[in-house]
């Protein structure tokens, strides 16, 4: 078997507890209700690693434009001590601003999951491909794994 790589444009989970409320009428659904629906809302799976790198860039933002807000509304008076505290504080609203957008992300997989079960779409770009990313999702622990024709 040749190696066979999905790209991440290609994979995708259950839309945000919004879109599932505006087709649904309730902001959590059973996996069996939508994963036949070619419309069911879906959004890409934010992976661990993508978490990491926002949460660094909001601390890193927040420590950023704490410093600069000091030095532009203290001008010459700013001094280093200030400038240090207001990015030790900017980066903290920053690190506190990820964690609440990380545990939204983590909740609604959770949450996902308490209705019966993640859905992952795998969207193939060739025929042959789908019994293949079948076999990728049971070896991984996937249990109830079908292909459609949308």
């Amino acid at each position: 078997m040749e190696n066979t790589v999905f790209s991440r444009e290609k994979l995708s989970v259950l839309g945000d507890r919004a879109d599932i409320e505006k087709m649904f009428g309730t902001s959590e659904i059973a996996p069996k209700y939508v994963e036949d629906n070619s419309n069911a809302p879906r959004q890409i799976l934010v992976r661990p690693e993508e978490k990491a790198i926002g949460t660094g860039s909001m601390i890193g933002a927040g420590a950023y434009l704490g410093a600069v807000g000091v030095l532009l509304a203290g001008g010459a008076a700013a001094t280093i001590p200030d400038v240090i505290t207001a990015a030790v504080f900017g980066g903290g609203i920053g690190g506190v601003l990820a964690k609440i957008l990380g545990a939204y992300l983590d909740r609604h997989i959770e949450k996902q999951i308490e209705k019966g079960g993640l859905i992952l779409w795998v969207q193939t770009e060739r025929p042959e491909y789908e019994q293949i990313a079948c076999d990728i999702l049971k070896k991984n622990g996937a249990k109830h794994v079908h292909i459609h024709a949308f």
